[in-house]
């Protein structure tokens, strides 16, 4: 079985990111094949700061962001320690192999540039706003034929009755079928217990 985890950008400022990490794979992705995409956090926030300064070119901002989740991808490489996937042809070997992650990779992360780019499936998402890391994982699912969506998030629930708690392109993209599950990972489960919350 194939999972992809998205974990939010606003978690990489935990301390214990890694532990918590480790143990909610050890949980809920033991007898899997993991995938992980990382959202753009702080750095993706400052874009769309001066982009409500400065009005920036929509594409231009777009892409920007999208190579700004490359780098918060190789930060996560630095926390865990997980193997990252950076082109196509990485991945495309990856996909072939028949169990992905191991013992002692217990998962990938996989950079945008491995599968969504101004040259590669650019045309597969709205290139604006609306969409964020949340619908780019969904992407990834979808190419990795993946059963499994994990969303970590900071939260369980939408901070007000009208905010979403994913994005607006996120019900267009994501597979028919494809279980999609949202873990508050800042809970006090994560960082000392083993249950699942699913919501």
């Amino acid at each position: 079985m194939t999972v992809v985890l998205k974990i939010g950008g606003s978690l990489l400022d935990l301390p214990d990111l890694k532990s918590r990490l480790q143990r909610l794979i050890a949980t809920e992705c033991s007898d899997k094949a993991v995938f992980v995409v990382v959202g753009g956090g702080l750095i993706v926030d400052a874009i769309r700061h001066y982009d409500s300064i400065h009005r920036l070119e929509t594409q231009r901002c777009h892409w920007l962001c999208v190579e700004l989740m490359n780098q918060t991808a190789a930060l996560l490489q630095q926390i865990t320690d997980w193997p990252l996937i950076k082109s196509e042809s990485d991945l495309a070997n990856q996909l072939s192999w028949s169990s992905p992650s191991s013992a002692q990779n217990p998962a990938l992360i996989v950079a945008p540039s491995a599968f969504y780019s101004p040259n590669s499936n650019s045309t597969s998402l709205p290139i604006s706003w609306s969409t964020t890391s949340d619908s780019i994982a969904a992407l990834l699912a979808r190419i990795v034929l993946a059963q499994e969506l994990v969303m970590l998030k900071s939260t369980e629930e939408s901070q007000t009755d009208t905010e979403p708690l994913m994005d607006e392109s996120f019900s267009d993209v994501v597979s028919p079928g494809l279980k999609v599950r949202v873990i508050n990972l800042r809970a006090p489960l994560w960082s000392g217990g083993c249950k699942s919350i699913d919501s």
